[in-house]
């Protein structure tokens, strides 16, 4: 109880052996793995790293966000205290943070683009401490949206547990100044930890819930700033994108064995 009291969000921040498999409640590019390899990166990689990062930030920004919140309106007033009393000494930790465990976020690991032999997956299930993966075809959504030549289509799935009260409030902390659009939701009461061992998510309704979304990329924003070899690619896909000239004075770095 003591560890879960000095708790603000239970998240495994780094790469570990968690049965079945290797486990991050973060998507890390496998190329990004190894920080101390001599072997550099492509451009394609990094780039796909960068898109992790910025739709990653825009998740945890939203969490934080809406923990810190939280944080001040129990630390406003005593514990138990009615609104407007004075500012007491209630205890501020995972037990009464809106989001109380990041299971996992994943993102499609290619852009989504309509592609009649990608069946993609299935929603995943609000059940269990394994990773939920974005249904990664536009075939599986509602929207039906497939990057155009205007932008760029990328799906993502948070898995969290949290107060199931505050879900809305996550959501519309995601959508403020972004593109994210909510695919589907599913969740599951999460049952009280009577023994008070493990993870201790206190006596707020609670749930584990699985949000999938997706995000267009402006192609005008976006694509500027995208490897050659990321634009040819998606150039090959069919669906009429441009790629941007180079700027003046700019060449285009050739790769060795082209």
């Amino acid at each position: 109880m003591a560890v879960a009291q000095g708790t603000y969000c239970y998240a495994v921040d780094t790469r570990m052996a968690r049965p079945p498999a290797i486990f991050s409640s973060l998507d890390f590019d496998p190329a990004m793995e190894d920080t101390g390899s001599l072997d550099a990166p492509t451009p394609e990689e990094v780039w796909r790293a960068q898109l992790g990062y910025w739709i990653q930030k825009d998740i945890v920004n939203a969490i934080v966000a809406l923990n810190e919140e939280a944080a001040g309106e129990v630390g406003s007033r005593p514990e138990g205290a009615a609104d407007g009393e004075e500012k007491g000494g209630a205890i501020t930790w995972v037990g009464t943070m809106p989001v109380k465990d990041v299971i996992s976020i994943r993102i499609s690991p290619e852009y989504v683009i309509a592609d009649p032999d990608d069946e993609g997956y299935d929603g995943a299930a609000a059940d269990g401490y394994q990773e939920a993966l974005p249904p990664g075809s536009p075939v599986k959504v509602f929207t039906v949206t497939s990057s155009t030549n205007a932008f760029e289509v990328l799906q993502f799935t948070v898995k969290l547990v949290m107060d199931q009260r505050d879900v809305l409030r996550l959501v519309d902390k995601l959508y403020s100044n972004s593109l994210h659009t909510l695919l589907r939701v599913a969740y599951k009461a999460v049952e009280p930890n009577k023994d008070m061992v493990n993870k201790i998510y206190g006596s707020e309704p609670t749930v584990m819930v699985v949000m999938d979304f997706e995000t267009v990329m402006l192609g005008d924003i976006f694509r500027p700033m995208m490897p050659a070899g990321v634009c040819e690619v998606l150039q090959g896909a069919g669906y009429g994108m441009t790629c941007p000239e180079p700027a003046d004075g700019e060449e285009v770095e050739e790769k060795e064995g082209d």
